[in-house]
């Protein structure tokens, strides 16, 4: 194995299994290092930290990370997203509740462009 393939298989192990960076983290979900800090001092998230103060995000804060980053590209405000963690009990209610949330705004948004429809078809040609 090559120098390089080894290392992009131990990053690929630490992302997995270990500890992630927030330039590992900011890869993975495409987010903004800002973006995590702010996550961080809203206490959605709470990355451990090593020796030099760096922040490591260990699986479950990754996990949780995922999740934020998937609702706000749904279009949920971060209030609502750190109420749907903490309410939750574990990955699975989360996950049924997020679907409940997500196919109800998904509703109300069909309805929205049913009435936008309507309210073009009868403007005069």
């Amino acid at each position: 194995m090559s120098a390089s393939a080894a290392v992009a298989c131990a990053h690929r192990r630490d992302l997995i299994g270990g500890g992630a960076t927030i330039s590992h983290v900011c890869a993975l979900f495409t987010l903004t290092p800002r973006a995590i800090r702010f996550y961080e001092e809203r206490g959605l998230i709470r990355p451990e930290r090593d020796r030099m103060n760096r922040r490591i995000f260990d699986g479950a804060v990754r996990r949780r990370l995922k999740v934020i980053a998937d609702l706000r590209r749904a279009g949920l405000p971060l209030w609502e997203i750190g109420a749907l963690l903490d309410e939750a009990e574990d990955e699975v209610t989360l996950a049924a509740r997020v679907r409940q949330l997500l196919c109800a705004r998904l509703e109300m948004l069909e309805a929205t462009r049913q009435s936008l429809i309507r309210a073009i078809a009868a403007l005069p040609a």
